[in-house]
Parts: C-alpha cells; structure tokens; sequence
C-alpha cells in the first residue's frame, strides 16, 4: 500500500518553552550527581539524544526513561528506536527504563 502524507492545512502549532538540554546538564551537573531524565519529545529524541552522546553529555545521566516515536519524515519507515536503545545501552552506568516503569512518575501520568 502507498503511504499518504497527513493532511496538515488545519493543524494548529503552538510555541512551546524549551531548554538545550545537554548544555543545561553539563553546565549545572556533575558524575557526582544523580540524574533521572524521563523524556517524551515527539520525535525530536533523535537530534537530543544523538548530540548527548556525542558531546558525552549522556554520562551524567542516571536512568533514562523515554518514549522513543519510530518515525522519519511522518511515516513508520525504519527501527531508528531500536538504533538508538542499542547506542543508549552502551552508554556505561546508564540505566534504561522501560515506560512501563516511569508511569506514574509525574503528575501526567497515570499510575
């Protein structure tokens, strides 16, 4: 079957706040310093989690509890989470949560 492009003429796009998150790590953090990052950012995981293992930033990170979206371009088309669980598991010290471990965590989520 042929893929279609969702229809976005009628999507609203909100701004929302951010912060650069491997500069906010390594500028206010330590190894000494336990960190637990939960994350869900609609597909910009890729670009933050690849820069922090780049830049080594993902050293300081504890536990990792993530939504990974399995996507590029809007469509399904390759296991780019599974890429980056296999990069995240080399990472030494770094704890994987699964999402079924995190839930409940914050006042979002329901236990």
């Amino acid at each position: 079957p042929r893929l279609e492009r969702p229809n976005l003429t009628n999507v609203t796009s909100y701004g929302v706040p951010y912060i650069d998150l491997p500069t906010w790590l390594v500028k206010h953090f330590d190894v000494r310093d336990t960190i637990v990052v939960k994350m869900d950012v609609e597909g910009a995981e890729f670009k933050i989690m690849n820069r922090m293992l780049k830049e080594d930033s993902m050293l300081l990170v504890t536990a990792l509890g993530m939504e990974c979206h399995n996507k590029k371009g809007g469509f399904t088309t390759y296991d780019g989470c599974a890429d980056l669980e296999a990069r995240l598991r080399a990472v030494p010290n770094l704890k994987l949560m699964p999402e079924v471990l995190w839930e409940g965590y914050d006042s979002w989520s329901t236990p």
